[in-house]
Protein backbone atom coordinates (compact mmCIF):
# COMPACT_ATOMS: atom_id res chain seq x y z
CA UNK A 1 0.00 0.00 0.00
CA UNK A 2 2.44 2.65 1.19
CA UNK A 3 5.52 3.01 3.32
CA UNK A 4 3.49 4.67 6.08
CA UNK A 5 0.96 1.89 6.60
CA UNK A 6 2.59 0.87 9.90
CA UNK A 7 2.20 4.42 11.18
CA UNK A 8 -1.43 4.48 10.02
CA UNK A 9 -2.22 1.14 11.67
CA UNK A 10 -0.62 2.29 14.93
CA UNK A 11 -2.57 5.55 14.79
CA UNK A 12 -5.81 3.61 14.38
CA UNK A 13 -4.82 1.38 17.30
CA UNK A 14 -3.99 4.35 19.52
CA UNK A 15 -7.48 5.73 18.83
CA UNK A 16 -9.11 2.31 19.27
CA UNK A 17 -10.50 2.65 15.74
CA UNK A 18 -11.24 -0.94 14.76
CA UNK A 19 -13.41 0.11 11.81
CA UNK A 20 -10.58 1.98 10.08
CA UNK A 21 -8.10 -0.77 10.99
CA UNK A 22 -10.44 -3.24 9.33
CA UNK A 23 -10.53 -1.07 6.20
CA UNK A 24 -6.73 -0.95 6.05
CA UNK A 25 -6.53 -4.72 6.43
CA UNK A 26 -9.22 -5.28 3.81
CA UNK A 27 -7.14 -3.13 1.44
CA UNK A 28 -4.16 -5.43 1.98
CA UNK A 29 -2.20 -3.80 4.81
CA UNK A 30 0.13 -6.08 6.78
CA UNK A 31 -1.19 -6.44 10.36
CA UNK A 32 2.40 -6.69 11.61
CA UNK A 33 3.71 -3.60 9.80
CA UNK A 34 5.79 -1.42 12.14
CA UNK A 35 5.86 2.32 12.82
CA UNK A 36 9.05 4.38 13.10
CA UNK A 37 9.82 2.90 16.54
CA UNK A 38 9.25 -0.64 15.34
CA UNK A 39 5.94 -0.93 17.17
CA UNK A 40 2.95 -2.69 15.67
CA UNK A 41 -0.73 -2.01 16.24
CA UNK A 42 -0.65 -4.85 18.79
CA UNK A 43 2.12 -3.11 20.75
CA UNK A 44 -0.08 -0.01 20.92
CA UNK A 45 -3.20 -1.95 21.89
CA UNK A 46 -1.39 -3.73 24.74
CA UNK A 47 0.20 -0.50 26.00
CA UNK A 48 -3.26 1.10 26.12
CA UNK A 49 -4.78 -2.05 27.68
CA UNK A 50 -7.52 -2.13 25.02
CA UNK A 51 -8.63 -5.75 25.32
CA UNK A 52 -11.25 -5.58 22.57
CA UNK A 53 -8.64 -4.29 20.14
CA UNK A 54 -6.05 -6.83 21.31
CA UNK A 55 -8.43 -9.73 20.71
CA UNK A 56 -9.36 -8.28 17.31
CA UNK A 57 -5.71 -7.94 16.26
CA UNK A 58 -4.79 -11.42 17.49
CA UNK A 59 -7.77 -12.81 15.59
CA UNK A 60 -6.48 -11.11 12.44
CA UNK A 61 -3.01 -12.65 12.82
CA UNK A 62 -1.05 -10.04 14.78
CA UNK A 63 2.23 -11.46 16.07
CA UNK A 64 2.62 -11.17 19.88
CA UNK A 65 6.33 -11.98 19.56
CA UNK A 66 7.28 -9.24 17.07
CA UNK A 67 9.95 -7.05 18.65
CA UNK A 68 10.08 -3.29 18.34
CA UNK A 69 13.39 -1.46 17.93
CA UNK A 70 13.96 -1.70 21.70
CA UNK A 71 13.51 -5.50 21.58
CA UNK A 72 10.14 -5.32 23.36
CA UNK A 73 7.26 -7.53 22.26
CA UNK A 74 3.51 -7.15 22.82
CA UNK A 75 3.67 -10.36 24.89
CA UNK A 76 6.46 -8.87 27.01
CA UNK A 77 4.44 -5.69 27.53
CA UNK A 78 1.41 -7.74 28.61
CA UNK A 79 3.54 -9.61 31.15
CA UNK A 80 5.03 -6.37 32.47
CA UNK A 81 1.56 -4.83 32.83
CA UNK A 82 0.27 -7.94 34.65
CA UNK A 83 -2.38 -8.61 32.02
CA UNK A 84 -2.47 -12.34 32.70
CA UNK A 85 -5.57 -13.12 30.62
CA UNK A 86 -3.91 -11.50 27.61
CA UNK A 87 -0.65 -13.34 28.24
CA UNK A 88 -2.57 -16.63 28.22
CA UNK A 89 -4.40 -15.68 25.01
CA UNK A 90 -1.15 -14.69 23.29
CA UNK A 91 0.61 -17.88 24.38
CA UNK A 92 -2.27 -20.02 23.11
CA UNK A 93 -1.78 -18.40 19.72
CA UNK A 94 1.85 -19.55 19.75
CA UNK A 95 0.79 -23.16 20.21
CA UNK A 96 -1.87 -23.19 17.47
Amino acid sequence: LNKFEGVELCLCASCGDIETLNSWLAAGADINQQDYGGRTALHIAVESRNKQLIYYLLGRGADPDKSDYFDLTPLGHAKKLNLQDLVIKMKKREVQ
